[in-house]
C-alpha cells in the first residue's frame, strides 16, 4: 500500500505505514550509496514524515516499532545482506529529532551495530545520532548586566538567548545566557 492511499484517507494505519517501509517502491525511491546520502533522501520521504508524525501523535508506539523491527529481523541469517536496511534506517531518521528515551535507545543501539549485513542502516543511524548531538550543543554564558535580579545564591534569574557565530567545526547554535 502506498503512502498516497494513507494520505488520501487522512487516517494513519500503522500496519500500512510499516508495510510501505518494506515495499519495493520505498527501496527504489531511497537509492543511495552512502549513509549520508541515504539519510538526506530519507528525511524527505513521505513515509518518514508520516512515521514521525504518527509517533508524535501516539498512533505508533514504542512497542509497535519494536514488533515491526523484530519481524524484520526474523529473516534467516543465511542472507549475506539484510534486505530491509532502508526500513531500519527510515525509523532511525524518523526518530532522530525526537528527544524521548525510546528514540535515543533505537538510534544509539542501531548506530552501535558493526555488521556488514547492517552496514547501511547502522551508518544512517550514526549520521542521525551525530546530527542530533550537533543540534543539542549549546554554550552557556552569564550576562549579569541584563539580569534584573539575582537569587540568594547570586545566580541570575532571567534567561536570554543570543545568536552565536559557530566555529568552523560546529553547527549553528544559540548561546544560553542565564
Amino acid at each position: 500500500m502506498s503512502t498516497s492511499n494513507i494520505e488520501e484517507r487522512g487516517v494513519i494505519d500503522v500496519r500500512e505505514l510499516f508495510e510501505s517501509l518494506t515495499s519495493i517502491e520505498f527501496e527504489v525511491q531511497a537509492v543511495a550509496t552512502t549513509p549520508q546520502a541515504l539519510r538526506a533522501l530519507l528525511r524527505r520521504t513521505p513515509e518518514v514524515k508520516m512515521l514521525r508524525q504518527a509517533y508524535i501523535q501516539g498512533a505508533v508506539s514504542d512497542e509497535d516499532i519494536r514488533k515491526f523491527v523484530d519481524r524484520l529481523l526474523s529473516v534467516p541469517l543465511g542472507v549475506p545482506r539484510f534486505t530491509f536496511q532502508h526500513a531500519l534506517a527510515a525509523i532511525a531518521v524518523a526518530l532522530e529529532d525526537l528527544f524521548v528515551p525510546f528514540a535515543f535507545e533505537y538510534v544509539d543501539d542501531l548506530a552501535k551495530v558493526r555488521s556488514a549485513r547492517f552496514s547501511l542502516a547502522a551508518g544512517v543511524a550514526r549520521e542521525s545520532a551525530a546530527a542530533r548531538r550537533a543540534r543539542t550543543q549549546t554554550v552557556a554564558r552569564v550576562f549579569p548586566a541584563i539580569c534584573s535580579s539575582l537569587d540568594r545564591f547570586g545566580t541570575p534569574r532571567l534567561v536570554a538567548l543570543e545568536p552565536r557565530v559557530p566555529d568552523e567545526n560546529e553547527n549553528e547554535s544559540l548561546v544560553l545566557c542565564a
